[in-house]
């Protein structure tokens, strides 16, 4: 699963589904409670994790994004 700083466009690309969104200026402590709540429940490292790659894999794969743009405005 994604572990990320909520900073500029990273809630577009972590969210409940798929990771947890830690705040911009988070201590140690806190930051701690967060990779154990994560690693804690075994059945949802394994669907976040899933859908961490899926999320990855469907909308922000280079590969296959410069692929379909390539095709895109090979059309035009």
């Amino acid at each position: 699963p994604a572990l990320a700083t909520n900073v500029g466009g990273t809630s577009e690309l972590v969210t409940k589904a798929n990771g947890i969104l830690i705040e911009k200026n988070v201590n140690s402590h806190n930051l701690s409670l967060k990779i154990e709540t994560i690693i804690s429940d075994q059945e949802a490292w394994k669907e976040k994790s899933l859908n961490a790659y899926n999320t990855w894999s469907d909308e922000f794969n280079a590969q296959i994004n410069y692929e379909t743009f390539s095709e895109r405005i090979s059309l035009i």
